[in-house]
């Protein structure tokens, strides 16, 4: 082989590793950090937490009755 070709090959090598390096920096970044949430989506999902709940509780409560009524 020609000393072209195997610079060539040294330098695809060289640059494959590279990729391989970055990609797993990427892996371990995103494993101790976690993904990124948006605030939108903790909004949203808290607004519809706030819907179900209010939905769950009633409208009117009976009012208690008075002392020594008789129903």
């Amino acid at each position: 082989m020609s000393e072209l070709t195997l610079t060539l090959l040294r330098l695809g090598l060289l640059a494959l590793l590279w990729i391989f390096i970055f990609s797993v920096v990427g892996v371990l970044r995103t494993d101790i950090y976690g993904t990124a949430v948006n605030r939108r989506g903790r909004r949203k999902a808290r607004k519809e937490a706030e819907q179900q709940s209010r939905q769950r509780t009633p409208a009117r409560t009976p009012a208690p009755a008075a002392a020594g009524a008789t129903g």
